[in-house]
């Protein structure tokens, strides 16, 4: 599976005007960014690739003060590895986890490493929903309970799940190359407790969960509220990333309809995270 590699510069440079895009970008699949001096780098499949989208995005978001500019090129695997190889820094969250790949030396030895090798999937611990979604998890005691993880891209929560003792993890993933890469990861960490799944919430339509992870984008999150609260075991917890702090309202609303409120959040660089449970 090749990618396409979207450059884009924002000309004068503007953090704002780069969180609206990758927010804008996320919804149509960008799931993997990385910042640059001038704008930043936006990845998605060939397959999903539409220029159309994306010069009708610009047109419609309308910067009057900012001038945008793009290009774009086909990557293949072999070279996308090589990147992160290049990229990929170990990462220390809490000071109990680190999240490392199989080229790092000197790694921390803390409550919790996770080996990753991360390709094209998404979750590294160094995006700030990703991070956030981390530090929930280590906050939490849940040895013994069931855990659903959806968009579970390299299955870096899955696993933390597991070395926390969950009972049981299903890591679901609608991309296969995301899919394959979860199992691979968890092979390297020696997880036998975690299930990979290539699908969507379909696929789990049977199964009951005490804690949910859920780190995609708001408006699959906001459609899909109504399907985790049906599969929440009573006390259970609901925890989500992949929009900003100004999205919370929005994603609250879906919440309380059915029942879940608002407990805690997490906020890095305009990111939010957070936890719902019954009242």
């Amino acid at each position: 599976m090749n990618y396409i590699e979207l450059s884009f510069i924002i000309t004068p440079f503007s953090s704002n005007t780069n969180e609206i895009l990758t927010a804008r970008l996320s919804i149509l699949d960008y799931n993997s960014f990385k910042d640059t001096s001038t704008g930043f780098m936006a990845y998605t499949t060939v397959e999903k690739f539409n220029e159309s989208e994306i010069k009708g995005l610009i047109e419609q978001l309308n910067f009057i003060d900012k001038k945008i500019t793009y290009s774009f090129k086909e990557i293949q695997q072999q070279n996308w590895n090589q990147e992160w190889e290049r990229n990929f820094e170990q990462i220390v969250i809490a000071d109990k986890c680190v999240v490392y790949a199989p080229f790092h030396t000197n790694v921390p030895k803390l409550d919790y490493n996770i080996l990753i090798e991360p390709k094209m999937a998404f979750g590294t611990g160094h995006h700030a929903t990703t991070a956030m979604m981390i530090e929930h998890l280590l906050a939490l005691d849940i040895a013994g309970k069931k855990v659903l993880d959806m968009g579970s891209g390299t299955g870096v929560l899955s696993i933390l799940a597991s070395l926390k003792n969950a009972e049981l993890v299903f890591a679901v993933d609608n991309d296969k190359w995301a899919y394959n890469n979860c199992v691979e990861n968890i092979e390297r960490n020696n997880c036998d407790n975690i299930i990979a799944i290539e699908g969507d919430v379909n696929s789990i339509s049977n199964d009951m969960f005490d804690v949910i992870l859920s780190n995609i984008n708001r408006n699959t999150l906001i459609n899909d509220i109504d399907f985790y609260a049906n599969v929440l075991n009573s006390h259970g917890l609901l925890i989500m990333s992949g929009f900003y702090v100004d999205d919370i309202p929005a994603v609250e609303q879906k919440a309380n309809a059915q029942d879940l409120f608002l407990k805690k959040y997490l906020e890095k660089e305009n990111w939010a995270s957070v936890l719902f449970a019954e009242k």
